[in-house]
Formats: C-alpha cells, sequence, structure tokens
C-alpha cells in the first residue's frame, strides 16, 4: 500500500462513506423506459442477439469516463456469450489519456477504420443519439447509457435507456451494473471506473452523488491507486505549458467571470484543464474558453457558482449560430465559422448576459 500519496487516503473515504452511502445503490436511478418493458442491465443483455457483434460506441473524441464505461460494458457482455468492440470518432491526442488506454488495456477502434451495417447491433455509452458529439455510425441502436441532460423524446424508440442526470459519471452508472449482476470488477475496470470519476467531477469537486462515492467505496481497494495517483492526478504535459502562459497573459477576469480565446486552435480535453486551472483563481467562479478548431469554434465552460448553469450558459450564447450542452457545472459546445464572428462578440454577450440575468 502506497504511504502517504493515495489521494483519497482510508479515512477520509470512510468518512465520506458514511456521511453520503445510500441504501438503494442497487436500484437503477431515473431509468427512463421508452416503449419498452426492459428495467435491468440484465434484461437489455438477454435481450441481444448472441448471433452478432455488439458495438459500443462512445461519445467523439472521447475521454477517460467513456473509454471507462465502454469498457465496463464490454466486460460484463461478454461474461454473457456476446462478442464486442468498443468504437469512437474523432481523434485521441492526449498522452495521458493514450497511456490509460495503453495501462489498462482498452481496446478502442476508431470508427474511420470499421463499416457498420444497418442491422448491427450499437449500445451507446457516456453521449446520446442525436448529438453533435455522437458520429451516427448507421447501426441499429439497441440502448442508450448516459450522465448528461437530454432531451430523450426527441429520439426514435429506443430499447434500453438509462439516463442518471444527477450522477458525476457515466463509470458509476455502469458499475451499478456489475453489482446488479453480482459479477466483480477486475482490478483494470475498478481502476478505469476511478479515472473516469476522478476526473468528470474534478476529483470530487463537482456534480458528485452519493452513488459516486459508493463508487470509491466498491472500487478503492481494488484499483491500480498508484496509477491513479501519478498518471491521473498529473495530467499536464510539458507540452501544455505554452497554452497555460498564453492563458495567463491574456486571461479576462470581470463579474466572477473568466474569458480567453486561444486563436492558435486547442484540443477540447486540454482547453478543459485549462478551465479547472482558472477556477482555481480566487476572483474567478465562472470560465469562458473559445478556441479556433477545425474551420469553426470550440467552447469549453466551467461553473462553480449556484445558479450558474454553464449548459444553459452556452445554448445561450451560442445559439442558434451554434449548439452546445453538458452539466450545470461544465459545458461544452460549437460554433461553425462564420466571416461575421469574432470570438470578442463572445466576451461581451458573456458579459452582458452575467449582468442581465445573474448578478
Amino acid at each position: 500500500m502506497l504511504q502517504g500519496r493515495d489521494y483519497l487516503s482510508p479515512g477520509f473515504l470512510n468518512s465520506l462513506v458514511a456521511i453520503f452511502f445510500h441504501p438503494s445503490y442497487h436500484v437503477l436511478y431515473d431509468l427512463y423506459l421508452k416503449d419498452s418493458g426492459m428495467s435491468s442491465f440484465t434484461e437489455f443483455a438477454d435481450s441481444l442477439d448472441r448471433g452478432s457483434e455488439v458495438y459500443i460506441q462512445t461519445h467523439d473524441f472521447p475521454d477517460h469516463d467513456a473509454l471507462a464505461s465502454a469498457l465496463g460494458v464490454k466486460y460484463l457482455l461478454e461474461q454473457r456469450g456476446l462478442a464486442c468492440r468498443i468504437v469512437y470518432s474523432g481523434t485521441i491526442i492526449r498522452g495521458d489519456l493514450k497511456d490509460f488506454i495503453r495501462i489498462i488495456g482498452i481496446p478502442a477502434e476508431n470508427s474511420d477504420s470499421l463499416t457498420l451495417r444497418k442491422d448491427d447491433q450499437l449500445i451507446i455509452v457516456d453521449g446520446f443519439l442525436g448529438n453533435r458529439n455522437v458520429r451516427d455510425l448507421g447501426a441499429s441502436v439497441k440502448g442508450i447509457i448516459d450522465h448528461h441532460p437530454q432531451d430523450v423524446d426527441s429520439i426514435p424508440p429506443v430499447g434500453f435507456i438509462d439516463l442518471r442526470t444527477d450522477y458525476g459519471s457515466c463509470s458509476t452508472i455502469i458499475a451499478s451494473y456489475f453489482q446488479e449482476t453480482d459479477t466483480p470488477i477486475p482490478k483494470s475496470i475498478a481502476t478505469a471506473f476511478l479515472a473516469g470519476l476522478y476526473i468528470d467531477t474534478s476529483f470530487l469537486t463537482r456534480g458528485v452523488s452519493s452513488q459516486d462515492i459508493e463508487l470509491i467505496n466498491l472500487c478503492y481497494f481494488i484499483s491500480d491507486r498508484e496509477y491513479l495517483n501519478i498518471h491521473v492526478r498529473n495530467k499536464i504535459q510539458s507540452s501544455d505549458l505554452p497554452y497555460f502562459r498564453y492563458l495567463l497573459k491574456h486571461l479576462t477576469i470581470a463579474d466572477l467571470c473568466g474569458f480567453c480565446y486561444l486563436p492558435q486552435g486547442c484540443e477540447q480535453n486540454l482547453m478543459g484543464i485549462l478551465a479547472d486551472f482558472c477556477l482555481s483563481i480566487q476572483e474567478v467562479r465562472f470560465v469562458l474558453m473559445i478556441s479556433r478548431n477545425n474551420g469553426g469554434y470550440s467552447i469549453s465552460a466551467r461553473s462553480e457558482k449556484a445558479g450558474w448553469d454553464a449548459a444553459e450558459i452556452v445554448k445561450a450564447l451560442i445559439e442558434p449560430e451554434g449548439f452546445g450542452g453538458g452539466h450545470a457545472h461544465m459545458a461544452g459546445g460549437v460554433i461553425k465559422d462564420r466571416p461575421d464572428f469574432h470570438p470578442n462578440d463572445l466576451k461581451n454577450r458573456l458579459y452582458a448576459y452575467i449582468r442581465e440575468h445573474l448578478v
């Protein structure tokens, strides 16, 4: 056991569990069933065709939580005799995420190398059918498992939808399936689940539910805590430092809001890291980052102020020119390239919106 380096010590962990432990963790919370009588993961798994592969799709440009969730679903289904493949769209750029995939052993495949048929079975995890960040692969969607707020009535009928918007990570939902099916969680998957939870909740500082705390109780002592301490906490690379240098020089702070435009381009995961860094500034409670990417603009937002819903603010600022979504504490979006748009327009909209609606 590591001495004095564990991010969550056993004593602190036990205190959290005592405070937040929920006795009904086995129950499917906020399970949304649409045109289906399925009320459990077991029933859903039994409904899948064992004669054909099951594709498990993450949101585009996946993060730790999406990949951990996909790995957990893959393991559970394979225990029931189903052949599964994990697929994603976009690219995986960051070294910490590449290390995560390599060390945990996640066999994720880029959808560009695959051709799915209309009758292929597909499960979407940590994303939602019809979202702009979930590429349509043309397969038959059998199930959706997500923790982001979604408009369920906007999609065609899907056999199984498990949507738990109060959970801090999708990994927490998948962990409940292990309990439901009495399946022991392997060390690698326990480690992956905790990585997904820690990163999505910024190490339990935002959007945490009692079930997320129970996930720690379930996985902490069987996980690779040395990996979590070294690789998950230390996610900044030396190549990121020029971005921090630029941010420190160009960050604008007013009315508890931080704003920065990165004209040199910046991938989405790093934008989130930069936004989280801004929240460590005492005078900043909300952050909006914008970056020039792929012929358009990417948006990343973070909020730690009650009533300042990041997803709602992003939507109010960029729609209808762009689209966005997420949680109350973190959100993202995209604005397509337009000759009449300048990032300063977004900054002005942000401060005007905060002063008119929230201050």
